[in-house]
C-alpha cells in the first residue's frame, strides 16, 4: 500500500471523529460576521456557524423580506421582533436549537426538559411536526376506536411515508419510547406493534427522511399511517445516513445499504452515476479493471452474484462494455447488497445478491426532471392517474457519445460507433387497504462498431407484476411474475478468413409466492415457493461472407426449471440474544430437446472417448439435481452499541457464464447445468462485531469469512466455449477456496460524511476434477482471477451548506493476478513461448483518487425549476493504472505492452433540473 495513502488516512480519520461531537452551547450574538441583506440569508449565516441549527417550515417564513441588524443583539431576540408581524413564534431547547413555528399554543405546551414529551392536538399541520430534544408536539392517532377493557397486548400495523412524495419509508425503524421496543419498516412501509392499551410515543426515522415523534393512544387492534419529512430544513443536510443501529441490532451480516443519496455524491467516471460502481466502493466488493462489466464479491467469480430489479433478474448490468450502468441510478430509490446471510427466498447464485429497488411515481402531482451529461441525457416523468389512485414514473436514458470518438486521434476509434439506451417504467397502486398493485417494465440496447474489426449489438428486456396482500395484521402475501431477456447479435470481422457472426439469447421466467407472518413481536416467519423456466439459444455460427473459410456450425438450445421451497423464522430471544434460521429445497430439472453423450466413469472427457449418444425430446427431462440450502444466523448484543455475530450459509447455482475473458464480456454466455456439467455448491462461514459511537454518528464493523465452492467451471488450457458445440470437453470443474477479512469505519452525521474500508482477501482454485481425473495447472492451486489481497476505499462528503458539496474517494487494491511467458524455446528452428504456472504473476496495483462539486441553485420557494451543476474530476492524479499486459514478438524479440484504459485526468460536468424548488 502507498505510503502516501497511509498518511492521508491517518490525517483525515481524526478530522471525521472530531466533527462528530462539536457542538456550541453559548447564546448566539449578532456580531461583524452577519451581513444585513434577505431574512433567508440570515438564517443560513446562523446554521452555518453549526449547532444551534434553525429548524423551520420554508412556506411560513418570509425568506426573502429584507431586514437590518444591530451589532450586540441576541440572534433570538432579533427574531422574536421580526418575525412576530408574521403571527411566528420562536422556541429553544436545552441544546440552544432555534425552532420556528405559528403555533402559540404549541410554544406555551412545550417543557425542555429532557426526558418530558409533551403531547397535543392543537397543530394543524401533522406533517410539519417538529422535534425538539427530548420533546414533542404532534397530533395523536386513536387506534382501534372501542377500548378493549383489558391490559391484553393488541396488534397495531403501521404505514410510514415520504411527506415528499408519499413513497414508502423502506427499511426505517420505529422505537417505542416507552417500551424500547424497535421494529422496522418492510419494503412497503409497513411495520407491527404488539403492545398494551395505552397512550405511547413513536420514535421513527430512515436513510433519507427526518427524525419524527408521533403520538398514539391505543384502545383496540387496528391500522395508521404517518410521514416522515425530507431532510429540507437543517442547512448542514446530511448526505450519507444510515438507520440508526441497524447493523448493530439485526441478526444479519455482510448486508450493505445504499439510498440514490449517496450514489449521486461521488464522483464517476464522465459524470455518469453508476450504482455498481459505488458498490465497489464497500468492503468485499471488487471488479476486474477500469471500463469492465461484472463485479467481484468476496472472491467469487462475477456470475455468481444475482441482480434484481424490482423483481427482474438483470443479465447484463453494463452499458458499452462495462463503463457505464445499464440502470439510471436517478430512478434508483435504493439498493441492497447480500454477502452473507442471504435470505433464504433467494436461490441460484452463491456469492451475493443485489436487490434494487425503483422510485415509485408521485400520487399528488406531476413532477419532471432530467439531466445531461458530456455522454448522455435523461428524463424522468411522474404523477398521478385514475384521481391519485395509481401512480406512474417513466425513465429515459440515450446517449451521443460519438462526439468522444471524433475527438480521438487513433483512426480505428475514429471509425467507431458506440451508442446506448434504457427504458424504465413503474406503475404502482393500493387497490385497498389490503391490496397493492406495481407493474415495472425495463428495456435497454447498446450498439457498438469498432470501425470495420467488429459490430456488438446487445439488449435487456424485462417485466415484473407485483401483488401485496395483507390478509390481516399478522400474515402477508406477495405474489410476482418476472420475465427478463438478454440478447446479442455480433459479427466479426477482425480476419477476413475467419469472420463470422452469432446470435444468442436467454430467457428467464420466474413466479414466486412468498408468505410472512409476524405471530409476535419475537418472531417472524417467512415461506414460500419460486420457479423459474430457463430457455437458452446459443444460436449458429455462420460465415459472414463469401470470404470467410468458418464452417457453419449449430448449437442445440438448453432448457431447464428451478424450483425452490423455503422457510426462515428470525427469532427474537431475548433483548441479548436473537438468532434467524431458514431451510430450502432446490430442485433443477435438465429439460430437452438435447443430445447427450457419455463418456467412461473417471475418465476425461473428450470426443474421442464418447461411448453412447442418447437422443431427448422437446420437454423430456434428462436429469434432476436436487439438495438443501441452509441459512444461520445468531446475534449476541450485550450493550445497545456493541453486538457480535456469526453466520453459515449453503447455496446451490445451476448456471453460470462461459468466457474466455478476464471481464465479463457482452458476448459471454450463460451455460446451464446438464447431464455432464454438475451445478456449484458452496458453504460460507463468517463471524463480525458491530459497534456505533456517539449515539450513532460512528459506525464500527469487522467481519471475517471462510467460503468453499465446489464444481467451479474452469476451461481448460487452450480451450474456447465460443466454437465447441461439445462444452463438457473444454471444461474442467474444480474447488474453489476464498478467505478474508473486512473493516469499515462509516461517519453518518455532521457536515462531514463518507466511510472507510479496508479488505484483505485470499481467493484460490485447485484444477483438479475428481469425477473426470482432468487437471489444470498440473493439479496445483493458483490464484483466481480476480484475487486481490488488499484493497482500501475512503469516501469523504464534506456539505458547508445546502446549496454546495464536495465529495472525492480514494481507491487502492492489489493487481490482478497474471500468466507471463518466461522464456523461448525452439523446435526444428520454429520459436515458441513458455509460460510461467497459471496466475503466477500479477498487473501492478492499483491507484486512483477523485473528486467532484456539487452546486444547487438558489433556494427559492417559489420557481419553475431548480437546477444543480456537478462538477467532477475522475482520476484526479492521472495515474496510468493498467488494465492488461500482453506480449509481441517484434523482430524476434518478446515485448511487453501495459494497456491503460483511462491514463489520465478525466473532467466532467453534468447538469441536472427538475420542476420546483429544491426541496420538490
Amino acid at each position: 500500500m502507498p505510503k502516501k495513502l497511509i498518511k492521508y488516512i491517518l490525517i483525515l480519520l481524526p478530522v471525521l471523529i472530531l466533527k462528530t461531537g462539536w457542538a456550541q452551547e453559548t447564546e448566539l450574538i449578532i456580531d461583524s460576521t452577519y451581513v444585513s441583506g434577505d431574512l433567508g440569508s440570515f438564517l443560513s449565516e446562523i446554521n452555518k456557524k453549526g449547532i444551534p441549527g434553525v429548524f423551520y417550515n420554508q412556506t411560513l417564513v418570509p425568506e426573502d423580506e429584507s431586514i437590518n441588524l444591530f451589532y450586540g443583539e441576541s440572534v433570538i431576540s432579533f427574531l422574536e421582533k421580526n418575525l412576530e408581524p408574521y403571527g411566528l413564534f420562536i422556541i429553544t431547547d436545552h441544546q440552544g436549537n432555534i425552532y420556528i413555528t405559528n403555533d402559540e399554543n404549541l410554544r406555551s405546551a412545550l417543557s425542555f426538559n429532557s426526558s418530558t414529551t409533551i403531547e397535543t392536538t392543537s397543530i394543524q399541520t401533522p406533517s410539519r411536526d417538529i422535534e425538539i430534544k427530548g420533546s414533542y408536539a404532534a397530533s395523536i392517532f386513536t387506534i382501534g376506536g372501542k377500548p378493549t377493557g383489558t391490559k391484553k397486548a393488541v396488534r397495531v400495523t403501521g404505514k410510514a411515508l415520504k411527506e415528499e412524495d408519499m413513497q414508502p419509508v423502506i427499511g426505517g425503524m420505529v422505537t417505542v419510547e416507552e417500551t424500547g421496543e424497535v421494529v422496522t419498516t418492510d419494503r412497503d412501509g409497513y411495520f407491527v406493534l404488539n403492545i398494551p392499551p395505552g397512550k405511547y410515543t413513536l420514535l421513527a426515522n430512515s436513510m433519507e427522511c427526518e427524525p419524527r415523534r408521533v403520538g398514539i393512544d391505543v384502545r383496540n387492534s387496528g391500522e395508521f399511517s404517518f410521514t416522515l419529512p425530507p431532510r429540507m430544513v437543517l442547512l448542514d443536510e446530511v448526505v450519507i445516513r444510515s438507520d440508526l443501529y441497524q447493523k448493530v441490532r439485526s441478526t444479519k451480516m455482510g448486508i450493505e445499504k445504499l439510498s440514490v443519496k449517496t450514489v449521486k455524491e461521488i464522483p464517476v467516471v464522465l459524470g455518469e452515476k453508476d450504482i455498481v460502481k459505488v458498490a465497489m466502493l464497500l468492503p468485499g466488493v471488487q471488479s476486474a479493471g477500469e471500463g469492465t462489466s461484472g463485479f467481484n464479491v468476496r472472491g467469487s467469480p462475477a456470475d455468481q452474484n444475482l441482480f434484481y430489479l424490482n423483481n427482474i433478474p438483470i443479465y447484463n448490468t453494463s452499458h458499452l462494455f462495462g463503463f457505464f450502468s445499464a440502470l439510471n441510478s436517478e430512478a434508483v430509490s435504493e439498493f441492497s447488497l447480500y454477502k452473507s446471510n442471504i435470505p433464504a427466498r433467494y436461490g441460484g447464485r452463491l456469492a451475493s445478491v443485489f436487490d434494487v429497488t425503483t422510485l415509485q411515481g408521485r400520487h399528488d402531482k406531476f413532477k419532471l426532471s432530467g439531466g445531461i451529461s458530456p455522454v448522455s441525457g435523461m428524463v424522468i416523468a411522474e404523477g398521478p392517474v385514475f384521481k391519485s389512485k395509481a401512480s406512474y414514473l417513466i425513465s429515459a436514458r440515450s446517449t451521443y457519445s460519438d462526439w468522444l470518438l471524433n475527438m480521438i486521434r487513433d483512426p480505428q476509434l475514429k471509425m467507431s460507433d458506440a451508442a446506448f439506451s434504457d427504458f424504465m417504467v413503474n406503475i404502482s397502486t393500493p387497490i385497498n387497504p389490503n391490496n397493492d398493485i406495481q407493474v415495472v417494465g425495463y428495456y435497454s440496447r447498446d450498439n457498438a462498431k469498432l470501425s470495420s474489426i467488429s459490430d456488438h449489438n446487445y439488449t435487456n428486456n424485462g417485466f415484473s407484476l407485483h401483488w401485496l396482500h395483507r390478509f390481516n395484521g399478522i400474515h402477508k402475501m406477495d405474489f410476482s411474475y418476472a420475465m427478463a431477456g438478454y440478447n446479442f447479435h455480433n459479427k466479426n470481422r477482425e480476419l477476413d478468413i475467419a469472420a463470422y457472426e452469432q446470435d444468442y439469447s436467454f430467457n428467464h421466467n420466474e413466479i414466486r409466492l412468498n408468505f410472512t407472518i409476524t405471530p409476535t413481536d419475537q418472531h417472524k416467519i417467512t415461506y414460500g415457493i419460486n420457479s423459474v423456466l430457463y430457455n437458452v439459444m446459443k444460436g449458429d455460427i455462420i460465415p459472414l461472407d463469401e470470404g470467410s473459410l468458418v464452417q457453419s456450425r449449430s448449437f442445440e438450445p438448453e432448457k431447464g426449471v428451478e424450483t425452490g421451497i423455503y422457510v426462515s423464522e428470525e427469532w427474537e430471544i431475548n433483548k441479548h440474544f436473537a438468532m434467524e434460521a431458514g431451510f430450502r429445497y432446490n430442485i433443477f430439472n435438465v429439460l430437452g430437446p438435447s443430445t447427450v453423450y457419455e463418456y467412461p466413469e473417471g475418465s476425461p472427457r473428450e470426443l474421442s472417448s464418447i461411448t453412447d449418444t442418447l437422443f431427448y425430446g422437446n420437454n423430456k427431462i434428462i436429469k434432476t439435481y436436487h439438495a438443501p440450502d441452509f441459512r444461520f444466523g445468531i446475534k449476541y448484543q450485550p450493550t445497545t452499541n456493541l453486538s457480535f455475530k456469526a453466520g453459515y450459509n449453503r447455496l446451490h447455482q445451476y448456471l453460470f457464464l462461459m468466457s474466455n475473458t478476464i471481464a465479463i464480456a457482452p458476448t459471454d454466455m450463460w451455460k446451464l447445468c446438464d447431464y455432464n456439467i454438475r451445478p456449484m455448491k458452496g458453504d460460507q462461514y463468517s463471524v463480525g462485531v458491530y459497534a456505533n459511537l456517539w449515539q450513532g454518528a460512528l459506525e464500527l464493523s469487522a467481519e471475517a469469512y471462510y467460503k468453499k465452492a465446489f464444481n467451479i467451471a474452469e476451461f481448460k488450457d487452450g480451450a474456447s466455449f465460443y466454437m465447441n458445440n461439445v462444452p463438457e470437453t473444454g471444461v474442467l470443474q474444480g474447488i474453489l477456496n476464498s478467505k478474508g477479512l473486512e473493516f469499515m469505519i462509516k461517519k453518518t452525521t455532521g457536515q462531514w460524511t463518507g466511510w472507510v474500508n479496508y479488505t484483505y482477501s485470499k481467493s484460490v482454485i485447485t484444477g483438479i476434477d475428481d469425477f473426470t481425473g482432468d487437471l489444470i495447472n498440473f493439479g496445483n492451486p493458483f490464484p483466481s482471477n480476480y484475487d486481490k489481497p488488499h484493497a482500501v476505499n475512503m469516501v469523504l462528503n464534506f456539505k458547508p451548506n445546502r446549496r454546495v458539496s464536495l465529495s472525492g474517494n480514494i481507491t487502492y487494491s492489489t493487481g490482478r493476478p497474471i500468466t507471463y511467458p518466461t522464456s523461448i524455446y525452439y523446435v526444428n528452428g520454429q520459436q515458441y513461448l513458455n509460460y510461467s504456472g497459471r496466475n503466477e504473476y500479477r498487473l501492478p496495483d492499483y491507484f486512483r483518487a477523485d473528486l467532484s462539486i456539487k452546486i444547487e441553485g438558489n433556494l427559492l420557494s417559489k420557481k419553475l425549476a431548480h437546477g444543480t451543476f456537478i462538477v467532477s474530476v475522475y482520476n484526479l492524479t492521472g495515474r496510468k493504472n493498467a488494465y492488461s499486459v500482453y506480449f509481441k514478438t517484434v523482430e524476434g524479440v518478446v515485448k511487453g505492452y501495459k494497456l491503460s484504459v483511462f491514463g489520465s485526468p478525466i473532467p466532467s460536468i453534468t447538469y441536472n433540473f427538475k420542476l420546483g424548488n429544491y426541496a420538490n
